[in-house]
């Protein structure tokens, strides 16, 4: 079965979505300026699984910069609104075991939207 995920824009994502993300703890807790009501990272909600996609991008700034314009984000507000990681940096406490989840899929970085 295909996954359909809501509204990637222009998000230079490869269009496929993959089902085995790690657990994230997230709840529909944010109304967005469009008036949807969006997921955001919270410590108290019960872990889910994400889905996740590979980005077309160089580095892990590059994929902040895409990111951040498709969410509108400020360029003085990216570094509290654009969460990332990188091996050796300390995962977010909301995304479970994200380092040993990105290395046993040879991923190098990992960015989210953090609002």
């Amino acid at each position: 079965m295909p996954i359909i995920a809501w509204d990637p824009r222009a998000l230079p994502i490869q269009r496929q979505w993959f089902a085995d993300g790690p657990f994230v703890r997230a709840e529909f807790l944010r109304k967005s300026i469009d008036d949807r009501i969006t997921l955001v990272l919270d410590e108290s909600a019960a872990p889910v699984r994400a889905l996740w996609a590979v980005m077309d991008a160089t580095n892990v700034t590059e994929a902040v910069v895409a990111l951040r314009k498709r969410e509108r984000i400020l360029k003085n507000n990216v570094d509290k609104h654009v969460g990332r990681w990188k091996p050796g940096n300390t995962p977010h406490l909301e995304i479970l075991n994200l380092a040993v989840w990105a290395e046993a899929r040879g991923i190098d970085a990992v960015v989210w939207t953090a609002l």
